[in-house]
C-alpha cells in the first residue's frame, strides 16, 4: 500500500504478483490510479450477472480474452481482464518450474497447469486508452525495470543518490535506464 503515498490519479503502477492485494487494488480505483497486474490464481471471478466465471473453460473455448469482469468473493471489483496465450516453449517452462516447486503448499492443480499457458493480467485502464496488445507490453516492462533497479544497486550503488535529489533527476535515470 506504500505506493499510496506518493502515485497520483492517472499515473499507472504495475504490480508483481509478491503485491498483489484487492484491498489495495480497491483503494487505487477509488483514488482513480491506474494498475496492472497479474492475475493471483484462485481469485474469485464473476461476470456482469455476479455469475462466478470458470476462467479456464472460458479460455479454452476464446482462446483469449479481453474483457469487463469483477475479481474478489466480498468486495467485488471491477476490472478489465486479458489473457493472451503464451508460446509452447514459454508454457512448458512454466510447468517444469511449477512441478519441481518444492513448497507442498504450492502443488499445481491439473488446472493450474493448465492456466499457465496463459499470459492473464488485470488492468484498470480502458480500452478505449490501451489496447490489450499495449498492456501485455506494458507489464513486461515490469522485468526490464526490476533488472535495471538491481543493476543500480548492485553495481552503481543506487543507495547513495542524494535524498534531495530532484524527481526529474531520478525520473531521467529511470528513463535513461529504459530506453539504453
Amino acid at each position: 500500500a506504500d505506493v499510496l503515498d506518493f502515485a497520483q490519479a492517472g499515473d499507472l503502477v504495475i504490480r508483481d504478483l509478491g503485491y498483489s492485494s484487492l484491498a489495495v487494488f480497491h483503494r487505487l480505483k477509488q483514488a482513480r490510479i491506474h494498475l496492472i497486474s497479474r492475475l493471483r490464481y484462485g481469485t474469485c471471478i464473476f461476470d456482469a450477472e455476479g455469475n462466478q466465471v470458470n476462467l479456464l473453460e472460458r479460455l479454452q473455448r476464446e482462446g483469449s480474452l479481453d474483457t469487463m469482469l469483477s475479481i474478489g468473493s466480498e468486495a467485488r471489483l471491477p476490472i478489465r481482464l486479458i489473457a493472451v496465450p503464451v508460446p509452447e516453449a514459454v508454457a512448458a517452462e512454466r510447468r517444469r518450474k511449477a512441478r519441481l516447486n518444492r513448497d507442498r503448499r504450492l502443488n499445481a492443480s491439473e488446472e493450474k497447469m493448465r492456466m499457465l499457458g496463459w499470459q492473464i493480467l488485470i488492468t484498470t485502464v480502458p480500452s478505449s486508452r490501451l489496447s490489450s496488445e499495449a498492456i501485455v507490453k506494458l507489464y513486461a516492462l515490469r522485468w526490464r525495470i526490476e533488472t535495471l533497479f538491481k543493476a543500480w544497486k548492485s553495481h552503481f550503488h543506487i543507495g547513495s543518490v542524494p535524498t534531495h535529489a530532484t524527481a526529474t533527476f531520478v525520473s531521467a535515470l529511470v528513463l535513461g535506464g529504459l530506453l539504453y
